[in-house]
């Protein structure tokens, strides 16, 4: 797993501290021009839960995805993205969630934005 401290130093601090929590249990599925994305389990539960969840084979996984912003460090051989390049797709991800909860117009494939 590599190193995240660079690209982590943009992000606010409950979230990094979120992440690195969950550091073992990150597995890459990806990564693009924005960011690298990996998933890891959606909550880690206490013993008691954790052994409920392998006893029903029902584990909830999410895709984290990592964001370098406006960093001087470069990220897969070019310049961080800016916040307003970052934003659009915030906000794109942000509207297709919220149609996966109306009645009509559902996006069921689609990821669901989470936090």
């Amino acid at each position: 797993l590599p190193s995240f401290s660079p690209f982590l130093l943009t992000l606010g601090v409950v979230f990094v501290v979120e992440v690195l929590s969950r550091r073992r249990h990150l597995i890459k599925i990806g990564e693009g021009s924005f960011g690298e994305v990996f998933r890891c389990p959606a909550h880690l539960s206490a013993a008691q839960d954790k052994q409920q969840s392998l006893a029903t084979g029902e584990e909830e996984l999410v895709a984290v995805k990592v964001v370098p912003v406006e960093g001087s460090v470069q990220f897969n051989g070019d310049s961080q993205k800016s916040y307003n390049e970052v934003l659009s797709e915030v906000i794109i991800t942000k509207e297709l969630t919220a149609l996966g909860y109306g009645l009509q117009n559902q996006t069921e494939g689609f990821v669901q934005l989470k936090k």
